[in-house]
């Protein structure tokens, strides 16, 4: 996949010689569209929203590890008692 500069030169191709031959230069040339900043805040709020189910689903697990772990040694505990 190739890229051009706003000028219309390539400024690389998909084989890795010429990725190892793109300087700084080059690479500061390329423009990035961004979304408008109204846009990148509701991306960013998205983005914090899904992280903190994420953490919230991996405390959720870890508690029922944990719960998991001492039903176990219960059951191996009341096992060997008699």
């Amino acid at each position: 996949m190739a890229g051009t500069s706003a000028g219309g030169a390539a400024l690389a191709t998909s084989n890795q010689e010429s990725m190892r031959n793109i300087g700084q230069e080059r690479i500061s040339q390329i423009r990035l569209p961004l979304p408008p900043l109204s846009e990148q805040h509701r991306i960013v709020a998205e983005v914090d929203r899904l992280l903190s189910i994420a953490r919230e689903a991996e405390a959720e697990v870890e508690a029922n590890l944990r719960r998991a772990q001492g039903v176990r040694q219960s059951v191996l505990a009341k096992s060997f008692a008699g």
